[in-house]
């Protein structure tokens, strides 16, 4: 077996998996002088997906790690407008429950749509291509307890060492199966909700008769039992539509699906619409869902119940791997950008000639300050989609709404990751 050689002058950490999450990791990693290298199962870095909503907290860590000017070039000279919410009935009436600019709570505000693939690949020109190894299938993990590393076994044959390993392998982590083979907790389920997904031009909604109001901001359309986000994307042309549908007849996690049968399936634009009927023929909701062209449907998984511990000895977890959860806040990807910074932050202060009991003090830092803050907003996507869909504390009336909605978002795009630093280093 042959085996891929390392550079061991330094701490040296695996990152496995190469989406959004893996290639922030390894760039913040490097940022902070640790040697790391990139294990990618396929053979080239792509994403699944069309939009991804970037607010405050991820914003703030794209500039810090000196990426935000490739993913966003027009930032520094033509700052965005504010984005901020409008939430509004879903029916012909369209009727606004709550706008979130009006009542000035911050909710959204410089939130930017863009395009996955985009961000992707503006992210790879920060990875240096050396450290990037494809067609490495993750099938198990050894710990050599002498040493202190951790020997990475892949489906072609090749091993590789590592002092620490970090799994940002996604919702189907091979790395999370390994860790918490036997227990409970960690099971990845189906939550109930569909999405139904695509990108629209501008264009295109405007010939369907779509109200202008939605081609300057994103906008959530209530309905009962379910939502609808439209949310134009940042430099173009292009609205990502995403539309929801919650069974709530059985409780959550426990409606069955065969491990066999697909999360994203093609379905046809009438069966999209049948589940929209009941908004009205003439209502924007289904002008935007007919202007989808190939319209998919997905399965929505959730990690549940959630994991006591995003570590197990020096393998640490970040992003989906860790608590992938609903989308409703539109926070998994932040949620994903937080981990990968901190985890670097702390195991930068381990970088060089690093003692194993400074990397277990780093890793359990880690688990310490982000278990409680992943958990917290892992449930509010929760709530937020029982809200959305008119099954909030207080119902699906306006006011009703209007109060959830109210709180629901204090302190979750404005996440000051440097005070949890500080924070952790004087306890």
């Amino acid at each position: 077996m042959s085996s891929l050689s390392v550079n061991r002058k330094k701490l040296q950490v695996a990152v496995i998996g190469g989406g959004i999450v893996g290639l922030i990791t390894a760039i913040a990693l490097t940022k902070e002088g640790v040697g790391v290298h990139l294990y990618e199962a396929t053979e080239k870095l792509a994403e699944i997906g069309a939009g991804i909503g970037l607010a405050p907290n991820a914003i703030r860590i794209l500039q810090s790690l000196g990426v935000l000017y490739d993913v966003l070039p027009t930032f520094d000279q033509r700052p965005p407008l504010s984005k901020a919410f409008a939430f509004k009935y879903a029916d012909e009436g369209q009727e606004m429950i709550f706008d979130s600019m009006e009542e000035g709570d911050g909710v959204g505000l410089h939130r930017i749509g863009v395009h996955r693939a985009a961000l992707l690949d503006a992210l790879v020109k920060h990875v240096d291509p050396q450290i990037t190894h494809f067609g490495k299938r993750l099938q198990s993990i050894t710990p050599l307890p002498s040493s202190n590393q951790q020997i990475m076994h892949f489906a072609d044959g090749t091993s590789a060492e590592a002092d620490v390993i970090i799994g940002a392998d996604g919702i189907k982590s091979t790395v999370r199966s390994l860790l918490f083979a036997k227990d409970e907790s960690g099971r990845v389920v189906f939550t109930g909700t569909v999405a139904y997904r695509g990108l629209i031009t501008v264009d295109d909604a405007k010939a369907a008769g779509v109200n202008p109001a939605f081609m300057t901001r994103p906008t959530c359309l209530i309905w009962k039992g379910k939502h609808l986000i439209v949310d134009p994307i940042h430099d173009s042309d292009l609205f990502n539509i995403v539309a929801f549908v919650t069974d709530r007849s059985i409780p959550f996690g426990e409606i069955q699906r065969s491990p066999t049968e697909p999360w994203v399936i093609p379905v046809t634009p009438e069966g999209m619409l049948a589940d929209f009927a009941d908004c009205g023929a003439n209502s924007d909701t289904i002008k935007l869902l007919r202007c989808i062209n190939n319209p998919t449907k997905w399965f929505l998984y959730a990690v549940y119940p959630v994991l006591d511990t995003y570590v197990k000895g020096r393998v640490a977890l970040v992003g989906d791997a860790a608590h992938a959860m609903l989308p409703h806040l539109g926070a998994g990807a932040g949620q994903g950008m937080e981990d990968a910074y901190l985890l670097a932050k702390l195991l930068g202060r381990s970088s060089s000639n690093p003692s194993a009991q400074d990397v277990e003090s780093a890793l359990k830092s880690y688990d310490d300050i982000r278990k409680p803050r992943a958990h917290s907003v892992w449930e509010g996507s929760q709530r937020v989609g029982d809200v959305y869909e008119g099954y909030g504390p207080t119902g699906f009336s306006i006011e009703g709404m209007r109060q959830d909605l109210l709180d629901l978002r204090d302190g979750l795009f404005y996440r000051g990751l440097e005070e949890d630093l500080q924070l952790k280093t004087l306890a």
